[in-house]
């Protein structure tokens, strides 16, 4: 049995996959940042380990936000379980 956690990513039936556009919004260093939290993300949930208030916030009805600080803004990214 594998107890990694798996990180994927919503697909439309079109094969459309909104958070790689909204990556591909981002500049690369962004880019990097945001891909960072997504994998230290998964590899606390995969230690079944509390995830950080700052990096991690629930918002209702199931929907969580992660939260990630770059230099001039805030990008957050919605995701459920």
């Amino acid at each position: 049995m594998n107890d990694e956690f798996q990180v994927e990513f919503f697909e439309l039936e079109s094969g459309n996959v909104p958070f790689l556009k909204f990556l591909n919004s981002l500049t690369k260093i962004e880019r990097a940042e945001v891909l960072a939290n997504i994998e230290e993300f998964r590899i606390i949930k995969s230690k079944n380990e509390l995830v950080p208030s700052q990096l991690s916030k629930f918002l209702k009805d199931g929907i969580f936000e992660l939260r990630v600080k770059h230099q001039t803004r805030i990008t957050r990214s919605l995701y459920f379980f």
